[in-house]
């Protein structure tokens, strides 16, 4: 039976408290309930040591993982990147979780979930640059945010077809893999790129063109950019069928955004590390 993930903390609390005792170094593989996960450094002093840094679990992909991986990179606030593998995500691992459901993040004991509200936690914390305390400010990052989780709910169906074909369109088991699966994907994905993409994106083009830099702000990102940048990169794939991966050269104001965005250190750092998307 799967550990829950407050079990699993306070056992690597427990061993990271051993070899703090011992004068030894540690290094955390990022080990969750699935075996499974991305090295992560956590020789980070007593903090780590004493196992009080925030971990965040995740697949081992973008998705809905990655905006609050951007905005505690981009607030400095250390973090362990526990990732697992979707075939790996049992139910029994799934009936762990507050709402069977990931990211969620583990801060002093407590368990947070769904992704909006981990990202605005981040946001809030460690250097706050992210989330402005600003009323105006921050509205105007809640109403682009919203507006990204519409642009997802539009992108999410021809992104995933094959995974949901059957789930969400009432298709039998591996109607995906048909040429009839085939030629809907293709369909999907069309349609998408001509009516939808372009709306979408004329929107936020408005948006950084009146803030003069990002989609809410002038000088730094937000979490509203945090969450609108995986997004825009899982248009970008190579080998996304359908999916020209220069799809978005006809929008040189969010092509330039994009670039931006990519040159700040701590994220062109990030993804220096992390290249693949896999999303």
């Amino acid at each position: 039976k799967p550990r829950s993930p407050l079990q699993l903390a306070a056992a690597e609390r427990e061993q990271r408290q051993q070899s703090a005792n011992s004068g030894s170094g540690v290094r955390s593989s990022g080990v969750c309930s699935s075996g499974v996960s991305s090295s992560v450094d956590s020789s980070l002093g007593s903090k780590a040591a004493m196992g009080d840094l925030p971990v965040l679990t995740y697949f081992d992909m973008e998705g809905l993982g990655e905006c609050v991986r951007l905005a505690l990179v981009y607030n400095d606030i250390e973090f362990e990147d526990r990732r697992i593998k979707v075939s790996d995500w049992s139910p029994e691992l799934k009936a762990t979780f507050p709402f069977g459901q990931l990211p969620v993040l583990q801060v002093d004991g407590h368990m947070l979930s769904q992704s909006l509200s981990i990202l605005m936690w981040a946001g809030r914390h460690g250097s706050g640059k992210a989330f402005p305390q600003d009323e105006d400010t921050r509205l105007r990052i809640e109403q682009a945010i919203y507006y990204t989780e519409d642009f997802d709910r539009a992108w999410s169906p021809p992104r995933y077809f094959s995974l949901v074909a059957s789930r969400w369109y009432g298709h039998p088991e591996g109607f995906a893999k048909t040429s009839d699966g085939e030629a809907t994907l293709k369909q999907l994905r069309a349609r998408f790129l001509a009516e939808r993409l372009p709306e979408f994106m004329a929107t936020y083009s408005r948006l950084i063109e009146e803030s003069g830099g990002f989609l809410c702000t002038h000088d730094e990102p937000s979490i509203a950019d945090f969450r609108l940048l995986p997004k825009l990169r899982s248009l970008m794939l190579d080998g996304l069928k359908f999916v020209p991966a220069d799809c978005l050269a006809a929008f040189p104001v969010i092509s330039a955004y994009v670039e931006r965005l990519m040159a700040i250190p701590k994220l062109r750092a990030w993804y220096e590390q992390h290249p693949d998307p896999n999303n």
